[in-house]
């Protein structure tokens, strides 16, 4: 389809939607997954409809961030992750320089079903006419059987992502992140620089007084193919031969200051992004994906504020803090997949992407993440002061 669609009336493989839907991404994802498993189609983000038929634009204001954002979005959210041209997202103008966005969908057929993921689980849809709904067992089950294959095998790093977390499981508080890169990264753990990086912060771009597991006080313990870092400080960083790299942090070192149960939203977001910014510095090749998972083990009836700190919103709240009480711990059904690429270029913003869903978890939306994390150069800028 070419130009922008006004007049056009909805379809099985067309769908508009106005601009505030960007801050309600969901509803996005379950359009493109409705149309991934039908037989794809455009979603025409900015155009307003009456009676299902495209009147009028409403224009997006900063489209190329938009368009970020929600690329961002269903990379973490799209279950198999997008490959190739299967999720485009372009920004459109009209004559009159206003601007919307167009999202294609195109499915590959031994990839089906396609799901969107969500804390309660895998959520499937299906487009029918213009209107979307469930998929009913039968419809999910006959496009499992028609998959390649290849495509059912199991990654290995998910289960052993997924081992390492269900074994912390039974300890009493941990802040965990794993990333596993695929395929698996050689790593001399007895390589001088490895361990410069672990005790001097900045070599990596990090605080020398952040929320990090970096400090000039601490040596490195090599064990049976790995390296260990930070153990008796409840700030453990673990390196293996395989580039798989573990954090845990006890779960009471995102407490700040005296307030119990209280997570502070500085030590919850550095954390994750100094941990990218190591593997950016560690990795050499960069073909290939990073599996990244996290996990709040113990986290019941702990509260997390929204905004910075710094703010006066957090200073002086309006309303009362959010807290985590649906269970014991806090996980995630499956990992994140990041290109190798990402972290190399935007190892801040890949850890965004692990901590917008704890955001989300707790209730909030991603407005309410700490001010620091700039949109615009996609880095976390905390200062010393």
């Amino acid at each position: 389809m070419t130009g922008i669609p006004l007049g056009q009336h909805e379809t099985n493989n067309l769908e508009f939607k106005q601009k505030d839907s960007l801050s309600q991404p969901e509803s996005i994802g379950r359009e493109i997954v409705g149309m991934l498993n039908s037989a794809g189609g455009e979603i025409w983000i900015g155009i307003k409809e009456q009676d299902g038929t495209a009147a009028s634009l409403d224009p997006i204001n900063d489209p190329e961030s938009a368009r970020k954002s929600l690329r961002d979005y269903l990379a973490d959210v799209l279950e198999p992750a997008p490959q190739g041209d299967e999720v485009k997202i372009d920004v459109e103008r009209d004559p009159d320089g206003r601007h919307v966005l167009r999202i294609s969908a195109l499915p590959s057929e031994d990839r089906k079903p396609y799901a969107l993921l969500k804390k309660s689980g895998r959520h499937f849809f299906i487009r029918s006419d213009d209107r979307l709904r469930p998929m009913s067992r039968e419809e999910i089950a006959k496009q499992f059987q028609s998959r390649n294959p290849a495509q059912n095998a199991p990654d290995s790093a998910v289960p052993a992502l997924r081992k390492e977390r269900d074994a912390l499981q039974k300890s009493e508080g941990i802040y965990w992140i794993g990333l596993q890169p695929q395929p698996p990264e050689a790593l001399n753990i007895q390589d001088v620089d490895i361990h410069r990086y672990l005790q001097d912060a900045t070599l990596s771009g990090n605080r020398p007084h952040g929320w990090n597991f970096m400090s000039p006080y601490e040596e490195p313990e090599l064990r049976s193919g790995k390296l260990v870092f930070g153990a008796k400080v409840g700030r453990t960083i673990t390196i293996h031969e395989n580039g798989h790299l573990s954090l845990k942090i006890d779960i009471d070192g995102l407490k700040h200051g005296r307030k119990e149960r209280d997570i502070y939203p500085f030590a919850l977001v550095e954390y994750p992004v100094a941990l990218f910014r190591l593997a950016s510095c560690l990795y050499r090749s960069k073909s290939g994906t990073v599996l990244a998972d996290a996990a709040l083990i113990g986290i019941q009836e702990w509260t997390l504020r929204p905004y910075s700190p710094r703010s006066i919103h957090f200073q002086y709240p309006l309303h009362p803090a959010q807290s985590w009480t649906e269970s014991r711990d806090m996980v995630w059904e499956q990992p994140l997949v990041f290109q190798k690429r990402e972290i190399f270029e935007e190892p801040d913003w890949c850890g965004f992407r692990l901590i917008r869903p704890i955001y989300e978890a707790f209730g909030y939306s991603e407005d309410k993440i700490p001010m620091e994390f700039d949109h615009t150069n996609r880095r976390l800028i905390i200062s010393d002061n």
